[in-house]
């Protein structure tokens, strides 16, 4: 609704429609004026006018640099009023040849580089067109293109380039508009021309199809990109994403291990790459990275990252693309401008606008030659009937008193058919015959000024030989204009030429499938023996290989400091995943891998609290290794050092987050003394410090869905304050093994496991060795087989390896063999391995000195 108010040039109007109006006005505007390149030429306003103001003042690539400055300034003042500094950065990124992959502007100087520096100032640098822009401007002044008005309506400025090749997809395009964006990626020349060339011959071909001749984008720098659905969606739908990486290799600098650096994904700034690397190399994540420098040069790109001599090339590697920009997710939107409004585009949409332009440029190109070559033929013909009547055409001029009397007594000649006819055909003219004919008012001017050099025998020649050129070229444009074949031959030659001259292979690599690869992915699968210590809660991974099979009373091997002694131990793979208990009742998760590997005995590996958020009293009581795949039917039990049991699903403790999760309740001067994988077939074995066992079916404990409750009673330890559970195992009542009974002055032997009676949960149990002084204390009783192997450590750090067969097969009542030699220590730790191979390989001779 609008209304003319007192004064005449005032009108009221409704706020929300003029709103809606002005804001509408104002986003078409930035969208065609600025952010959003062509679809023809694939550039935005600015670009263009860079570009043809540097062919407007001559600054070729044949001709010398110029400075930046000026040609700045002539943009400014004649096409481009926005400021300076928008002008010079469009033109710094057309000269950056890690920017766009054919750069239009040869640079000379600092036009910033690719770790994010900045320009020099316009000033410093110089510039011209490169030669390949030449491509983009061929033409524009032979009508073919729409011209239109500068900002101040001096000057006129073309619409759009005429475009030789399909710059929108070579170079690609990057802009945020109102309401929209466009990013295009930039792709190989060669690719992109062979694909134009197979839609001329096929126009048929769907954007699938031409996938064939661009699988994918190439960037400048080079770089890895990852074929998938992504890029199917790129080139069908206009928009899509996909996985590109850098390029990175390994070597040996310095007597070390190194990663060495050659590309990084496109646009990534490398100087944020490596703040990145070396904030990564504070933490666990890189921290396996000793030193890195950038070695960068005008050859090319090299980053040489140094490893530390116990780090894993092949981890490191997959932890740089997974935690840096050394692997992005590239977003792609293939947004122009076509016909002065934005579309999305897919790949066959491109190509065919392109050549749809191309077809309008070449018809426009050859109307232009065809009428500048008619009127040429026009006035040739002209002068040769003037010399045909040479006499009459001299009295003609020296009679008339002047230049304009000559010229109309010359158009008054009167010429037939017979006259005229031989020359129309030289020109292939297509007229019916005529009963008399006159000069035109050019072909008199023409004449009036023909030089009497022309008139000798030679020069009439020239002209005839003129005239029949003239005519061939003429036949020629309209072949062209009359054969929409020819013109597509011509258009594809044109692409062949420019692939020839600038045309080159794919600087980026194309991988099939991104696999995501995982750190345990470049782990090695081998068995660790992981200790833990009792005070400091200190630790650590060592290779089951490094403690050498011994016969039983071995002294073995130093596995831990003796001021810290281990309470815990156990054997997991690499790649399991373990569960650490607390004495608070919480639980941690970690891969074995990730806990800290030393191969030296006497380390004393990590601190816990480094890895979990333990609190002051906190400490680990108890682990247990998941299996590498885990049976449904299976479930988890708890034992605690006061007999009580509990069974939980073992989802109930998967994908622990890295502040823990509760486990069990625990009571004051209570522990747990272990957690293990179970199923209904299985019974428990309960050992007691003051050497009972009690064996009852896992079906007694019905599984729980509480994680927090305190359990049932498994064992009755009543009547002895001093006596608690020291060891839980599993026995299957169809399974023939033994059980290895060990106490904590070295003592063990093996039973028959018939010897031990099921009975119901919180009984008493019965006798499994016997406990004098000489033996101490029971450390434990544990299932094993005949070909099992037995690790047990003392306090002092000594872990002793060595065979079940070595062990004396004797009663349940018995005290057993010596399995150690200690000298003043007692074993804490005693871990069975089950259905294991033997190393019996000979190592020499200090077994028993370690």
């Amino acid at each position: 609704m609008e209304k003319n108010l007192d004064q005449p040039n005032l009108k009221q109007k409704i706020f929300e429609e003029e709103l809606q109006s002005s804001y509408l006005d104002y986003a078409m505007s930035v969208i065609t004026s600025r952010a959003v390149p062509d679809a023809y030429d694939g550039l935005k306003p600015v670009q263009r006018r860079i570009l043809y103001s540097m062919v407007e003042t001559n600054c070729m690539p044949e001709n010398p640099h110029r400075k930046s400055a000026r040609i700045v300034g002539d943009v400014l003042g004649k096409y481009h009023p926005h400021g300076d500094s928008a002008i010079y950065d469009a033109m710094a990124r057309m000269a950056q040849d890690f920017s766009i992959y054919a750069p239009l502007i040869d640079g000379q100087g600092n036009f910033g580089s690719i770790d994010g520096d900045k320009p020099a100032s316009m000033r410093y640098t110089e510039a011209r067109l490169a030669k390949i822009a030449k491509y983009l401007l061929e033409d524009y002044d032979k009508d073919t293109v729409d011209m239109y008005p500068n900002y101040d309506g001096t000057l006129e400025i073309p619409e759009v380039l005429p475009a030789r090749f399909p710059n929108l997809l070579v170079n690609g395009a990057s802009g945020i508009a109102v309401g929209m964006a466009t990013s295009i990626p930039t792709h190989n020349l060669s690719e992109v021309i062979d694909a134009t060339c197979a839609f001329i011959d096929n126009r048929n071909l769907t954007s699938i199809e031409l996938m064939q001749y661009i699988p994918a984008p190439d960037f400048p720098l080079g770089g890895v990109i990852f074929k998938g659905s992504g890029l199917i969606d790129i080139y069908t739908k206009g928009r899509g994403s996909f996985t590109a990486r850098g390029k990175m290799h390994q070597e040996v600098v310095n007597g070390r291990n190194a990663l060495v650096i050659t590309s990084i994904p496109y646009q990534v700034n490398k100087e944020n790459l490596m703040d990145k690397v070396a904030d990564l190399m504070q933490t666990e994540i890189l921290n396996s990275i000793h030193i890195f420098r950038d070695e960068s040069n005008k050859d090319g790109m090299r980053v040489v990252l140094e490893l530390k001599k116990d780090a894993e090339p092949n981890l490191m590697t997959s932890r740089i693309y997974k935690f840096t920009q050394m692997q992005v997710s590239v977003h792609a939107n293939i947004l122009a401008l076509h016909n002065n409004r934005p579309k999305q585009l897919n790949l066959k949409q491109c190509l065919d606008i392109f050549l749809d332009y191309r077809e309008e440029v070449l018809i426009r190109k050859t109307k232009f030659f065809l009428n500048s070559d008619r009127i040429k033929a026009h006035v040739l013909w002209g002068l040769l009937l003037a010399v045909k009547k040479l006499d009459e055409i001299v009295h003609c001029i020296k009679t008339s008193k002047d230049t304009q009397e000559a010229q109309g007594r010359l158009q008054q000649m009167e010429w037939s058919w017979d006259d005229i006819k031989g020359y129309l055909n030289c020109i292939s003219e297509s007229c019916e015959p005529v009963d008399q004919y006159f000069f035109s008012e050019e072909q008199a001017k023409a004449i009036l000024n023909l030089r009497l050099s022309k008139l000798t025998g030679l020069e009439r020649n020239k002209l005839l030989d003129q005239l029949e050129a003239l005519g061939e070229n003429i036949r020629e444009y309209l072949k062209i204009l009359n054969d929409r074949s020819e013109r597509f031959r011509i258009i594809k030659d044109d692409l062949l030429e420019i692939k020839r001259l600038f045309g080159n292979p794919r600087r980026t690599d194309l991988d099939i499938n991104l696999e995501e690869m995982t750190d345990e992915s470049y782990i090695t699968s081998e068995d660790m023996v992981v200790t833990l210590s009792s005070n400091k809660g200190y630790v650590k991974s060592m290779p089951l290989s490094s403690y050498r099979l011994q016969k039983r009373g071995g002294k073995g091997k130093i596995g831990m400091v003796s001021d810290d002694p281990v309470e815990h131990m156990f054997v997991a793979n690499t790649h399991q995943e373990v569960i650490f208990f607390s004495s608070l009742g919480y639980s941690y998760s970690m891969k074995v891998y990730r806990l800290p590997t030393v191969s030296a005995g006497g380390n004393k590996g990590r601190a816990l609290v480094n890895f979990f958020p333990l609190g002051g009293n906190e400490k680990i009581m108890s682990s247990l290794a998941l299996p590498l795949e885990i049976d449904d039917k299976n479930t988890m039990i708890f034992i605690t050092s006061k007999g009580y049991v509990r069974r939980n699903a073992i989802s109930d403790f998967q994908g622990i987050r890295s502040n823990g999760k509760i486990a069990m309740k625990l009571g004051d001067d209570e522990r747990l003394i272990g957690a293990m994988i179970c199923s209904d077939d299985d019974d428990m074995l309960l050992t007691s410090s003051a050497g009972k066992v009690v064996r009852f079916s896992i079906k007694d404990v019905r599984i729980f869905n509480s994680r927090s409750s305190h359990g049932v009673i498994g064992m009755n330890l009543s009547g002895d304050e001093d006596n608690q559970i020291v060891s839980a195992t599993l026995i299957s009542p169809e399974d023939k093994a033994m059980i290895l009974t060990v106490s904590e002055n070295g003592y063990g032997k093996r039973s028959e496991e018939s010897n031990y009676r099921r009975s119901k949960r919180g009984a008493k149990g019965v006798s499994a060795l016997d406990v004098t002084k000489k033996t101490g204390k029971v450390v434990g009783a544990y299932r094993i087989d005949s070909n099992s192997e037995i690790l047990m450590m003392s306090e002092n750090g000594q872990i002793i390896r060595c065979g079940s067969n070595e062990i004396r097969v004797a009663s349940r009542k018995t005290q057993g063999v010596r399995l150690a030699r200690l000298d003043n220590d007692k074993l804490v730790k005693v871990v069975a391995m089950n259905e294991i191979e033997i190393d019996d390989k000979e190592e020499g001779d200090e077994e028993n000195n370690q």
